[in-house]
């Protein structure tokens, strides 16, 4: 059934009580005993803008709610008084101006004009691909939202917008199809539903702001792993000087220099990492306080009237950053956790002991992505990019002059990474280039 025709359906069916809720849909007949014919018991607005319903029919009538353009209601009385027409619509009763509404014939031919198309997801959860295809790209999961803005109707299809502003295709049997129309809304609804949408929007900041200090902090918890890595080398240097001269005074001196100057480069990097973490932290409980605030928000717009300030509020959120968070950036965070503990070879535990491939294999476990233990193999999944497109969570494989991969590390962003390097380091950070040989990187994550 086409959206002209459901509208037909609905007006004809449309001597409805016209419930609480500020967006409607047509329901059953229902007569209100005054011997009109139907079409005149419906008011259709035909402002540009939205029109003020007034306690009294005057224009000093205190307002007790608005009408937004093609919102509809029922006449109450008619002709009681003169230039006005007293309505329900919503939960508002009260007076419009005549000059600003059609009733009538006028309004009936307006109604197909003034509903559209809304689709509710049946219990099952509807999915919204990139296309009209389900082996497409998934866009929006089950379960995401409960009503869905239909933008086009297909055959075995509908197009549709998600109240997070997402926009993709879902089956027809997933959902159920139905014309809705807008009701007038009260002062006290609009200004708790703004109110909503001003705390969606500051936490959304706060949590923005939270996870760029967050990401500092990691990307300088990176900086002193790495500079702790070359410290770290430094001291074997010294310590195999030591043991060739056979001691010495300054031999002695050398060594306890390096010695302090490893333990202090430990101390700054274990103080970064603590802050990092401290902020991660913070950042993450921001993120949930975020997503509460924002998900009242979005409701509390899809229940607006069209053409309602606010009614078309898309979060402030930039859920790219969190996807990015939730996975690239979530496995590098977890990844670094494991720093400082051993390599060991042939090893299988981020605590005890790993090589590098079992490193990169336990990690992406955690994912939901199975690798094999075995560097040159885990090269083959995946997909090539290029070092200019590593994103954090990619894996970077060590390829020497024969052609042999013999290493594989996790990019963590600022041209460093995450392996678990050799018997010496154990898990450690170090920069990208930090070996002469070729590297190849692969994009694993979705």
């Amino acid at each position: 059934m086409n959206q002209r025709a459901r509208a037909a359906l609905a007006f004809s069916a449309a001597l409805v009580c016209f419930g609480a809720a500020s967006r409607m849909q047509a329901a059953e007949s229902t007569g209100d005993g005054a011997g009109r014919d139907s079409a005149r018991e419906i008011v259709v607005s035909t402002a540009e803008g939205y029109i003020n319903v007034r306690k009294t029919p005057s224009e000093e009538g205190d307002v007790l709610g608005k009408l937004y353009p093609g919102g509809i209601g029922t006449v109450m009385k008619s002709g009681e008084a003169d230039g006005w027409v007293k309505i329900r619509s919503g939960r508002v009763r009260g007076y419009v101006s005549e000059d600003l509404v059609a009733v009538g014939d006028e309004a009936g031919s307006l109604m197909s004009q003034a509903g559209y198309l809304e689709a509710q997801v049946l219990p099952g959860g509807a999915t919204v691909y990139y296309e009209a295809d389900d082996t497409t790209e998934m866009v929006a999961a089950e379960g995401e939202s409960t009503f869905l803005t239909v933008l086009e109707e297909g055959e075995d299809w509908i197009k549709v917008r998600t109240p997070y502003g997402v926009e993709g295709w879902t089956k027809k049997e997933e959902v159920r199809i139905s014309t809705a129309y807008s009701t007038a809304e009260t002062l006290a609804a609009e200004e708790e539903r703004m109110e909503q949408i001003r705390e969606a929007d500051e936490t959304a900041a706060a949590e923005s702001a939270l996870w760029e200090e967050a990401q500092e902090a990691l990307l300088a918890t990176s900086e002193t792993k790495a500079a702790l890595l070359e410290v770290q080398m430094e001291l074997e240097a010294v310590q195999d000087s030591f043991r060739e001269a056979g001691g010495g005074k300054e031999a002695a001196e050398a060594l306890k220099e390096a010695i302090e100057k490893e333990a202090a480069a430990q101390s700054a990097a274990d103080e970064d990492q603590k802050a990092a973490e401290e902020k991660v932290a913070k950042a993450q409980k921001a993120s949930e306080a975020a997503q509460a605030a924002e998900k009242v928000a979005v409701e509390a717009a899809r229940r607006a009237p069209r053409g309602a300030q606010g009614a078309d509020f898309v979060t402030a959120r930039d859920h790219s950053i969190y996807i990015e968070t939730s996975v690239g950036q979530e496995l590098v965070n977890y990844a670094c956790q494991f720093v400082g503990n051993p390599y060991v070879w042939g090893g299988e535990s981020l605590t005890d002991g790993c090589d590098c491939s079992g490193f990169t294999m336990l990690v992406y476990a955690r994912y939901g992505i199975t690798l094999p233990h075995f560097a040159q193999s885990q090269a083959m999944y995946g997909e090539l990019v290029s070092e200019e497109e590593l994103e954090p969570g990619d894996l970077v494989f060590f390829q020497n002059g024969t052609g042999y991969i013999h290493h594989v590390a996790i990019y963590i962003g600022n041209h460093t990474i995450v392996h678990a390097a050799n018997s010496v380091s154990g898990i450690c950070f170090s920069n990208i280039h930090y070996s002469s040989d070729r590297i190849i990187c692969r994009h694993l994550l979705g």
